[in-house]
């Protein structure tokens, strides 16, 4: 634990601000007189020194109050929220303890991306608004960020160098009928659709991640699948049109019912567990295709992770970064 962790109690937001205010008053102060004795000192009039005074009296409040604020203690272990100050704390990892974070997300969530490396399970509900639940080590829930840009769910952590030994993260987001849906994830972050019933699917996936199709009653009108780099996609649902297109090294287990298109730019392969369809068409001069590859089918049963039910309240409409 870190000098400063030991000397701080355990403070509220509020209590924060009231302990800024005074360290600041007394800090500005301090450095007023030195001001004024340097400005009666070299003969200057009273009047700069003031001035010089009160301005730097400001800062030295500012400064504080904004590094207390900052520092946020928990009532068990140590968190800490980050900031583009230069006085932050870097957490412990791995204290043993895990939290869970659940948020309201605005109705038009159309798209989740995923861009460090987590699990992100997502699911169909009943609830009005889409949601969103985070379970994690309660010293990286801080670090975990979430944004709701063009209709897009964005899950990122900062400062990614004191996430390198972070493990055992698990996201839920959970989104009511929906119609349309695109899923990006990036930088071994992996997907998994469980209870989606989603028609229409797009994925996207780079930098060793993976989406895995756990629903096996499913069948879906149209999925698109776009692997850059290297990464895999794994269906157990069949579409009834699919889309596939590899530009570099991936492989994709999917069922296809109907029309197949598939681009392969690389040393990608693509296995249907199904027959070939009676409309496909293939670009691209690298990679294999197969089709009846019923040997995908002995394990049918996807390994999908139950997500932790909601244990905190809450934080209706709420979109922007966690723990802020």
């Amino acid at each position: 634990m870190s000098t400063l962790s030991a000397i701080l109690p355990s403070i509220s937001s509020d209590r924060a601000h009231d302990i800024g205010f005074q360290m600041g008053k007394w800090c500005g102060k301090q450095v007023f007189n030195i001001t004024y004795g340097l400005s009666r000192a070299i003969k200057q009039p009273y009047f700069w020194g003031s001035i010089a005074g009160a301005c730097l009296a400001l800062m030295a409040w500012i400064r504080f109050k904004h590094l207390l604020h900052t520092v946020h203690i928990e009532k068990k272990g140590l968190a800490t929220r980050y900031s583009n100050t230069r006085l932050f704390l870097l957490p412990t990892m791995d204290s043993g303890e895990n939290a869970t974070q659940n948020f309201s997300l605005p109705y038009s969530t159309f798209s989740v991306r995923l861009n460090f490396p987590a699990t992100v399970v997502i699911m169909d509900g009943k609830e009005k608004l889409p949601q969103l639940h985070i379970d994690a080590d309660q010293s990286i829930l801080p670090l975990i960020e979430h944004q709701h840009v063009n209709n897009t769910l964005l899950l990122d952590v900062k400062p990614r160098s004191a996430f390198e030994t972070a493990q055992g993260i698990l996201i839920t987001v959970i989104i009511p009928k929906a119609q349309q849906f695109n899923v990006a994830v990036k930088n071994g972050g992996k997907a998994i659709l469980n209870g989606f019933e989603c028609p229409q699917l797009e994925c996207t996936i780079e930098g060793n991640s993976g989406v895995l199709d756990g629903d096996k009653n499913t069948i879906r009108e149209r999925q698109k699948i776009h692997i850059k780099g290297q990464g895999g996609f794994q269906a157990w649902s069949k579409a009834k049109a699919s889309e596939v297109k590899i530009e570099g090294k991936g492989e994709v287990s999917i069922g296809v019912l109907d029309d197949l298109y598939v681009n392969i730019e690389g040393e990608g392969k693509v296995s249907c567990y199904t027959a070939q369809p009676k409309n496909y068409r293939r670009d691209g001069n690298g990679g294999a295709v197969d089709f009846d590859c019923v040997d995908l089918l002995k394990d049918s049963r996807a390994p999908v992770p139950i997500p932790k039910q909601p244990t905190a309240p809450l934080h209706e409409g709420r979109a922007g970064r966690i723990g802020w």
